[in-house]
């Protein structure tokens, strides 16, 4: 038996050149990353000519000052950063992708994804797998530093000055409290504090400083905290803004503490376990949260292994038959491989001959291990070849773009890399060649 080698798909052709026209301004797409060295770096699509969107493989990215040809190279790409940008924006619509992120449980709430956010994380998890790039997904009050007075990861502060003598114990000097040191000023909705085992019930209040040195109470942050409890205190709206300058959003403070103290006239042991900010309005991270939400999701998507690849169809069965003069059967045949979306390929015959099922009715489609038959025409000798079909499906690869050599022969931009058309295989033939039986001769009486 022998099958010929599967046939390439047709597919749109691939230019040999694209071309990259001088970075404008007016991209409705471009936005700003931060990244968790607290740099920050545009990003957007780079848009090539004819008709494709690329991404930028290195960091920082090197834009051309000048139009600049681009053109596909055979480099191996990375193959997360492939399964990336397979499985994101612009490949993937952004109305399937917001569904992809929230079926993986990440929170996404029922806006969909925009193209500037999708086009900022996809990036972002580009850079990350070359580079080392991370984005800053830090969440907003979560703190740089925390500082603890009165020896905080496990106080025991002596709360009245009446009781110092009875227990042998002196107040600390500084109050006991502990402070945290956020990236940029945020403005509060409230604040959350728990206590470990072992402690008492003490009262705590809020404090806020723009320079860590000098320190204001926040009107109304007052709470009663239970031994081994938590509670969670809101803020007035305003309670925690430093500054407000029209048109900016009002500003609050970089600097917060939690400060400590007893809620009876007797030495108080406070075990403090848990502090947390709660902001104000806007975004939960310093990055916009879309983005750190479908950054996330990329990046576990780089993580997966890839799918197994589909196998094109082969057909097999006899390849020399012998038929009647008046023609008739051949086989049986079978199709092996993957089938289309309805279980299924074509099967299709050259010349007079076609396909039958087991009911010797006419077959165009067929199961794959479905046995079938061909019914050749009369005539002489001669050849007919069985092919199988897959519907054609959009066939696409990643691929690294370069850019033109520059003056001196150095490169005039950073590589690219873009998803591309592609062809695979979509069909297979086999050769049968059929041979007509001679009639019988009745010897003479």
């Amino acid at each position: 038996m022998t099958t010929t080698p599967p046939g390439p798909r047709t597919a749109r052709a691939l230019p040999a050149r694209f071309v990259r026209h001088e970075p404008g301004t007016s991209s409705p797409t471009v936005s700003t990353l931060r990244l968790d060295d607290g740099t920050r770096s545009y990003v957007d699509l780079v848009r090539l000519n004819p008709g494709l969107a690329a991404f930028t493989l290195e960091h920082p990215g090197v834009a051309p000052g000048r139009p600049c040809g681009y053109r596909v190279t055979d480099a191996r790409v990375d193959a997360r950063v492939r399964r990336v940008l397979l499985g994101s924006f612009p490949h993937v619509p952004t109305r399937e992708l917001s569904a992809r992120v929230r079926a993986a449980g990440l929170g996404l709430g029922h806006r969909d994804l925009r193209e500037h956010e999708a086009i900022a994380a996809t990036q972002a998890a580009v850079w990350h797998l070359t580079a080392g790039v991370r984005l800053d997904v830090r969440e907003r009050t979560e703190p740089l530093a925390v500082h603890g007075t009165g020896d905080v990861a496990d106080v025991d502060a002596v709360t009245s000055p009446d009781r110092r003598a009875a227990t042998g114990r002196a107040l600390p000097d500084a109050p006991v409290a502990v402070a945290l040191e956020l990236a940029g000023p945020v403005a509060l909705r409230g604040y959350e504090v728990r206590t470990g085992p072992g402690g008492d019930d003490v009262r705590v209040h809020l404090e806020a400083s723009t320079d860590g040195t000098t320190w204001r109470r926040v009107a109304g942050s007052a709470a009663h905290v239970p031994a081994s409890g938590t509670v969670v205190h809101a803020l007035a709206p305003l309670a925690t803004v430093a500054t407000s300058r029209y048109p900016q959003p009002p500003q609050g403070y970089r600097h917060y503490r939690v400060v400590v103290a007893g809620t009876a006239d007797a030495p108080a042991r406070v075990r403090i376990a848990h502090v947390r900010l709660l902001p104000a309005g806007g975004e939960r991270y310093a990055t916009p949260t879309p983005v750190v939400l479908l950054y996330r999701y990329l990046l576990e998507v780089a993580a997966r292994p890839d799918a197994p690849a589909a196998d094109g169809p082969t057909v097999h069965g006899p390849t020399l038959v012998d038929t009647p003069p008046a023609g008739g059967l051949v086989g049986p045949y079978v199709v092996l491989g993957d089938a289309d979306d309805d279980g299924r390929v074509a099967v299709t015959a050259t010349g007079a001959a076609h396909a039958v099922g087991r009911d010797a009715r006419p077959l165009r489609r067929v199961a794959p291990g479905e046995r079938f038959w061909v019914r050749v025409p009369a005539g002489p000798d001669g050849r007919l070849t069985l092919v199988a079909t897959r519907q054609p499906e959009p066939a696409v690869e990643v691929r690294a773009l370069v850019a033109d050599a520059g003056p001196g022969g150095s490169a005039a931009a950073s590589t690219l890399v873009a998803v591309v058309p592609a062809s695979a295989a979509s069909s297979a033939s086999l050769d049968v060649d059929h041979l007509v039986l001679a009639p019988a001769v009745r010897a003479p009486r």
